[in-house]
């Protein structure tokens, strides 16, 4: 997650995307229209994700690394030496994340790009009832806790002992970091509740388009699909009209 990173990944996107663009649609089956269709949209998604920009300045809590970390557990098995130690290395690089995570937030800070106030109180609570939680209870903890049979005493002894080092010397420090940066260095200078809109953010406007084709894949900007939308409301609620009044001869929509 840094900005080498984000470079690095939208250099790569791009270019499986301007491989998928060469292939010639000539000649393809349906399917394969289809599967290269969907290859390229994909792509798109991403390298529109990226370029809006949200993942440097956006303290979310519903997606941020206190939420989506805890998780990671469940996601990835462990049924092997090699997978326990793949995990134990993966929760130590968590520290890291945590800390480039900050420094975006406050690059992001000097350049006016900021959270609201609601999220980043959110947050700031959320992040001090994980750091408040004992190591055992973390859900980080969970995969060392479980029987494994197939395994010695001894590999699941290192397992465990793997993953409370990570969490206790690395991901717990991190978090108290990161708390303290969102808190106290984020927290004073975040948008009240009338600009809580990416029209309020520096770039958001750019931001914006940029997600409406990552939600939408059209290339539109905002006010055209706010158009659009009247449009079809009106359209709408004209054809409900006439059909009221031919079917119940009611003249307006709130008598039926």
């Amino acid at each position: 997650n840094t900005l080498e990173g984000a470079r690095r990944e939208l250099q790569r996107l791009d270019d499986l995307r301007q491989r998928a663009l060469a292939i010639p649609e000539a000649g393809l089956e349906p399917e394969q229209r289809i599967t290269r269709a969907m290859l390229i949209n994909e792509l798109s998604k991403g390298l529109s994700t990226i370029r809006a920009g949200l993942w440097e300045w956006s303290v979310d809590p519903l997606g941020g690394p206190q939420v989506e970390f805890p998780t990671m557990a469940h996601l990835q098995k462990v049924a092997t030496r090699a997978d326990a130690d793949a995990m134990v290395l993966r929760w130590h690089r968590m520290a890291h994340y945590l800390d480039a995570q900050a420094e975006h937030l406050r690059r992001s800070l000097a350049a006016g790009k900021v959270a609201t106030h609601d999220a980043t109180t959110r947050v700031v609570r959320q992040l001090e009832e994980l750091n408040q939680t004992p190591t055992e209870d973390w859900t980080l903890l969970r995969p060392a806790k479980e029987a494994r049979p197939t395994w010695s005493e001894s590999d699941r002894d290192r397992f465990a002992q793997g993953l409370r080092r990570a969490i206790e010397s690395s991901i717990r420090p991190a978090f108290e970091r990161y708390m303290k940066c969102v808190r106290d260095e984020i927290l004073p200078h975040t948008r009240p509740q009338d600009r809580v809109g990416l029209k309020d953010v520096p770039g958001g406007d750019d931001a914006y388009r940029e997600l409406i084709r990552v939600h939408t894949s059209l290339d539109l900007s905002a006010k055209e699909i706010h158009e659009f939308g009247l449009e079809e409301v009106a359209r709408v609620r004209g054809e409900m009209q006439s059909l009221g009044d031919r079917a119940l001869g009611a003249k307006n929509l709130p008598d039926f």
